[in-house]
């Protein structure tokens, strides 16, 4: 609904339909004037009431009804891989003044929108870049009206994303080209190796109950009748193992927490004789938030020898309030100003680590919602690596071994957003 309120938007989809309306017949149609609303929350029912029923109607004269109901379930539902699907239920008739149908059409659309590139922030409070939203309905509109036999359609979206120009803090010395999947990282450039990264392992380390402070809270439910909270935190560390061609294998372990939380509530109980008594009870322990402390070391090992340790710490990025412009991930003749409504209104997390790298003070520091990682070494630029799960292109600023450049392909290859999450959180 967002993208078809905007007038520009607006008048393409009107377009679409005269177009399609005048190929079929060969007729001019008036002005068409798309209405959108929003569809109540409180509604009974899956969509609305498509009325087709003219109460006066006119001699010679033809009647199109025509509904594009967006199922907000499915409008904006994120896949496993990033991308975005929804539906739109197309419903149209014309008839003739003497109720004779001319056409009866019901389609079900499926737009799929495309994941963004890795190195790419998305809008995500939009289903797709504007002019492939509205591109869009020439096709459906075609299917409704030249196309007899269609009654489904899958549409492919471009994404829109956030367009930014990178700044350099000196010139840079060189780029490198990385090809990865969900198991391999490889640097196709010279220093050439690869990594195969299989599923990372966690162990429990400690467990804590937190029973003063649940016994008092359980003493204010039962006094007051509140309901409260009780609390159980566990200590992990997390293994995250990046294997050679040679079978050496570097691991990454990183320590965090999971927070869980039960809601206690008092019963009231009356037994015959009309004496009331109390009793607490709670519900089962959910998964409520996951946390990192930054005073904890961490650290990169490769055959039990320590590479890098490194604390790391969490803390809001305000970048967002320097997105003025927005494009479809890939082509630069898309790269449009961004209106103020369409603004990101926050952003997740940064994440800085600061520590030693075979003895090397060192920094990251990452931005774009985790796309852009900047190292440092003794305070100067030393690479930025492009991506959000595993780099797919790193820029040197100053000349780098081999081994440096995989440490820090491999501290760019980490999920950091996994370690700083609250439950139900949106961006």
């Amino acid at each position: 609904m967002i993208l078809a309120a905007e007038d520009s938007i607006k008048h393409s989809i009107e377009k679409s339909f005269a177009t399609a309306i005048q190929q079929r017949w060969n007729i001019e149609t008036p002005q068409l004037a798309l209405t959108i609303k929003p569809w109540s929350l409180f509604s009974l029912s899956d969509a609305p009431r498509f009325n087709t029923k003219v109460k006066e109607k006119r001699e010679n004269t033809w009647y199109l009804f025509l509904q594009i109901f967006a199922n907000s379930n499915t409008t904006n539902y994120y896949n496993v891989n990033g991308s975005r699907s929804g539906t739109l239920d197309v419903k149209c008739k014309v008839v003739r003044f003497d109720d004779s149908v001319i056409l009866d059409k019901k389609l079900l659309v499926k737009l799929n929108t495309d994941n963004q590139p890795s190195d790419q922030v998305s809008l995500k409070g939009l289903p797709a870049y504007p002019s492939t939203y509205a591109k869009a309905f020439d096709t459906i509109a075609a299917a409704i009206f030249l196309q007899d036999d269609v009654t489904e359609r899958n549409i492919s979206l471009k994404p829109a994303c956030i367009f930014s120009d990178t700044k350099f803090d000196q010139p840079p010395l060189t780029q490198l080209e990385f090809k990865n999947d969900n198991l391999y990282i490889e640097n196709a450039t010279e220093p050439q190796f690869s990594f195969h990264v299989p599923d990372p392992t966690y162990v429990k380390t400690k467990t804590k109950d937190n029973t003063g402070g649940n016994i008092a809270n359980g003493t204010i439910a039962l006094f007051t009748g509140l309901s409260v909270n009780k609390k159980k935190t566990f200590d992990y560390l997390a293994d995250f193992p990046f294997e050679t061609h040679d079978s050496s294998v570097y691991h990454c372990f990183i320590h965090f927490s999971e927070v869980m939380i039960a809601e206690i509530d008092r019963d009231k109980e009356k037994d015959a004789g009309g004496n009331v008594s109390y009793s607490l009870h709670s519900s089962g322990f959910s998964n409520r938030w996951r946390k990192t402390d930054p005073g904890i070391e961490n650290f990169v090992t490769l055959k039990g020898d320590t590479l890098i340790t490194f604390k790391m710490k969490f803390a809001p990025g305000d970048e967002y309030k320097t997105y003025t412009r927005f494009w479809d991930g890939s082509d630069s003749s898309t790269i449009s100003d961004l209106p103020e409504k369409w603004r990101i209104k926050r952003n997740k997390d940064n994440v800085t680590l600061e520590g030693t790298m075979e003895g090397v003070a060192f920094h990251m520091q990452s931005s774009k919602e985790f796309t852009e990682k900047r190292f440092y070494f003794n305070d100067k630029p030393a690479m930025i690596t492009y991506g959000s799960d595993a780099p797919i292109r790193a820029i040197l600023f100053q000349p780098l071994s081999e081994q440096q450049i995989k440490l820090f392909t491999i501290l760019s290859s980490i999920p950091y957003s996994y370690f700083n999450t609250l439950q139900d959180d949106e961006y």
